[in-house]
């Protein structure tokens, strides 16, 4: 997850940072503000803690541990009744 010690340039510049697994890097006009960063920062936080196979704390490994129904987060109800049979799992992957 990226934080403001990790960040690799300035504001004016490409902001490069790894995060979920991957390294990224975003470019704009006139730099990325601050609290950008931080709003990407704590959507990339979000995302990683939820939908992380790599994580023991994630809600995907705890969908994995104990199979059932589980509402997703970020998904409508009916997103997430298409992925409720056995044959259409987030945690597949």
């Amino acid at each position: 997850m990226p934080s403001s010690a990790e960040v690799s340039a300035p504001a004016d510049a490409a902001w490069t940072f790894e995060a979920i697994g991957v390294p990224w890097s975003i470019e704009a006009p006139g730099g990325i503000p601050a609290d950008a960063r931080a709003a990407v920062d704590r959507r990339i936080a979000r995302f990683d803690r939820d939908w992380s196979r790599f994580r023991d704390d994630s809600l995907v490994a705890r969908i994995a541990a104990a199979p059932g129904s589980w509402p997703l987060p970020g998904m409508p109800q009916r997103c997430s009744a298409c992925t409720s049979s056995s044959t259409r799992s987030p945690a597949v992957g």
